[in-house]
C-alpha cells in the first residue's frame, strides 16, 4: 500500500511564517486520491479538536493540510490539499508559543529494526493556561484529552488508512504499537524540566 505524508501547518495570529507550527504524519493508505485525502484531513481535524489549546488561537487560525505520495520522486507535489478551522477550543489564554507537549509513538515489536526507525513524534503547541498542573507539568486532564484525540484520529481515517512510522531513507514503514506522553513540557524542543512520569496508550483497535 502507498504511504501518504501529511503536512499540517497551523499559522499563528502573528502572520509570520516563522511562527507556524508544523507537524508531519505518515499513513499507510489504500489509494492516493481525493477521498483518501479528505478522510486524512478529517482525522487530523478530529485529533486537534481534542487538544486543550487556547480557544483564541485554535478558533481564529486556519489550519492547512497537504497530502503527498511519500514514495514519489522529486519534485513531489501534493495530491490533495485542504484547510479547516477548529470548532472547539478552551476559553483561556495560551502559554508562550515556545512551549509544547511532545506526543511520541513507537513500534515495540520489530526488535531487529533500529529504534530510531521505530519512533515518531508530534509537537502540540498553544497550550491553554491552566492545563498544566500546579508543578508546571502535563496534567492527567490534558493527557486524557490527547488520548481522546489519538483515538478520534485513528477512527476517522480507518476506512482509508492507518497511522504509521515511515523511514524515507529505506522506504520502510512500521506499525505503531503505542503512543507515549510524559509529564514534562518542552521549551523550543529542549527539555528544561525532567519528566517524572511517562504514560502509554495502545494503538486503538478498530
Amino acid at each position: 500500500m502507498p504511504i501518504t505524508r501529511v503536512q499540517v501547518v497551523a499559522p499563528t495570529s502573528t502572520g509570520d511564517p516563522a511562527d507556524d507550527a508544523t507537524n508531519t504524519l505518515y499513513f499507510n493508505t489504500g489509494a492516493l486520491d481525493a477521498p483518501t485525502g479528505a478522510d486524512l484531513v478529517a482525522g487530523i481535524k478530529a485529533f486537534y479538536e481534542e487538544i486543550p489549546m487556547s480557544g483564541y488561537q485554535a478558533l481564529n487560525g486556519v489550519w492547512y493540510v497537504k497530502c503527498y505520495n511519500a514514495q514519489a520522486a522529486k519534485p513531489n507535489y501534493p495530491y490533495f490539499e485542504d484547510s479547516f478551522q477548529l470548532t472547539r477550543g478552551v476559553s483561556a489564554n495560551w502559554l508562550p508559543p515556545q512551549l509544547s507537549i511532545v506526543l511520541s509513538y513507537f513500534n515495540t515489536t520489530e526488535t531487529t529494526v533500529p529504534r530510531a526507525r521505530r519512533r515518531g513524534r508530534c509537537y502540540l503547541p498553544w497550550l491553554a493556561a491552566g492545563y498544566l498542573d500546579t508543578q508546571g507539568r502535563v496534567s492527567t486532564t490534558t493527557r486524557d484529552a490527547i488520548w481522546d484525540g489519538v483515538d478520534a484520529m485513528n477512527t476517522a481515517v480507518a476506512d482509508s488508512g492507518i497511522h504509521v512510522i515511515y523511514s524515507g531513507v529505506r522506504d520502510e514503514f512500521s506499525f505503531i504499537d503505542e503512543y507515549r506522553l510524559d509529564n514534562s513540557v518542552d521549551v523550543i524542543r529542549r527539555r528544561k524540566t525532567p519528566a517524572t512520569l511517562t504514560w502509554t496508550h495502545p494503538f486503538p483497535t478498530p
